[in-house]
């Protein structure tokens, strides 16, 4: 098969799987919160008349529960981008010692913070300015997971770091 074909599904497989794997990650950090806190009633916020006023009241009851939220979805982001950084190859066709690829790790953090914002505007309706909360810690956090998973580093060709 061709080498380039292969490296790039291998890459896709691997981002999909890692994308997964911190969707996981998110879902373990909520279920951790409700250790801490009420869970949000999704069906009572549904049959509110305004799901949003809902959502207020709720986080002025439990002041920490935006924060365990937004610390859920930086977390599984900034997993699945290290993973997905720590696992990419630096092609085998490379003719020189080069960086990884960004890609993987973008794809990944474009649709960590498409999620974030659907999450916060559309499921669990919160004001603005959480949402851009949200969004910037999760944008820092995956800064960071690229960066501890090697991504600024020079490579050989079909190598990873060890």
């Amino acid at each position: 098969m061709n080498p380039k074909a292969v490296h790039y599904l291998r890459s896709f497989g691997l981002t999909f799987v890692f994308m997964i794997l911190g969707s996981f990650g998110v879902s373990a950090v909520h279920r951790a919160s409700s250790l801490f806190i009420n869970p949000l009633d999704f069906e009572a916020m549904m049959a509110a008349e305004n799901a949003a006023a809902f959502v207020a009241d709720y986080m002025s009851a439990n002041p920490t529960a935006v924060w365990w939220a937004i610390s859920a979805h930086a977390l599984g982001a900034a997993l699945a981008v290290y993973m997905t950084t720590r696992f990419t190859k630096v092609p085998v066709w490379a003719e020189s010692p080069r960086r990884k690829s960004f890609v993987p790790a973008l794809v990944v953090t474009a649709l960590y913070l498409l999620a974030d914002y659907i999450n916060d505007t559309v499921t669990v309706p919160m004001d603005m300015n959480w949402v851009a909360i949200d969004m910037a810690l999760t944008l820092v956090c995956c800064a960071f997971a690229f960066r501890l998973g090697g991504g600024q580093q020079t490579l050989e060709a079909g190598q990873m770091i060890a």
